[in-house]
């Protein structure tokens, strides 16, 4: 698993992708947009059939994690992982493939916890997360 996990890691990088979701081998949604847009983009449309997916996700904090938890993906394989978005993604029983874990993923200067972390922590639940995610961007 670790080696086919890799190529498609590997792939994944190779087309400069940062989300992509397989469903039964067959590509369901891929993006090369920044941050989470992909991934709620992708959850509003497929939702339900992401349920089971492979998510390769350029970055994986605990926003990311709790919205892969939401979609009950099978596995997510990654770059780069939080010790806190593994936590959660264990906790969902998703199974997780990271070629790196930090403690906390970082703003894009370095300065300070990535805003999406830092908001993701004040959430016990993915609905919880989701659901101010929503209201947030109607708002």
């Amino acid at each position: 698993m670790i080696t086919n996990s890799m190529e498609k890691l590997h792939e994944f990088k190779k087309r400069g992708l940062s989300l992509l979701i397989l469903k039964d081998g067959q590509e369901m949604f891929a993006s090369s947009d920044p941050m989470l847009d992909p991934l709620l983009r992708c959850l509003q449309q497929h939702r339900t059939e992401m349920a089971g997916a492979l998510a390769i996700d350029k970055i994986v904090g605990s926003a990311a994690a709790f919205l892969l938890a939401l979609a009950k993906v099978n596995q997510v394989i990654t770059p780069l992982a939080s010790e806190t978005a593994m936590a959660i993604l264990e906790r969902h029983k998703i199974a997780v493939v990271a070629e790196k874990t930090i403690p906390l993923i970082k703003n894009r200067d370095g300065s300070d916890i990535c805003p999406m972390e830092k908001l993701a922590r004040q959430f016990r639940s993915p609905q919880s997360f989701y659901r101010h995610l929503l209201t947030q961007r109607k708002a």
